[in-house]
């Protein structure tokens, strides 16, 4: 059977399940930052790394959400918005985390948001 494209619109559902996606990697990445602190090569201490084990979890749930976000929109609108998470990191980082931010760190991330609006806004039609 022959594939087809189809051009479709993006769903606000899209976008909500994308902007979940990023939540979850945000948070599976803090968690592998936290059992990198308990990381040893050793099996058993490695099985129950539970930040560890907890983040790639937490970090396949987002590839879910966005696999679900890809179903009901345009890619090219739905990709970029995966660069939220730099925003999610960046906010940890600072109230999780306790690292100070750079003001070239913060100037990016408003170019980054500053993208994701520009590309949703150009899918209006």
């Amino acid at each position: 059977m022959k594939e087809r494209t189809i051009a479709m619109k993006t769903q606000t559902r899209a976008i909500i399940l994308m902007i979940i996606c990023t939540l979850f990697a945000a948070l599976g990445q803090f968690l592998y930052k936290l059992g990198s602190n308990l990381l040893v090569w050793d099996f058993i201490k490695l099985i129950t790394n539970y930040y560890l084990i907890s983040g790639i979890i937490i970090y396949m749930l987002a590839a879910i959400f966005m696999v679900l976000g890809f179903k009901y929109g345009e890619l090219s609108v739905l990709y970029p918005i995966i660069g939220l998470t730099y925003v999610w990191i960046l906010l940890i980082s600072i109230y999780l985390l306790g690292e100070t931010i750079s003001i070239f760190r913060i100037v990016g991330i408003g170019f980054i948001l500053g993208g994701v609006i520009f590309l949703g806004f150009g899918n209006k039609k």
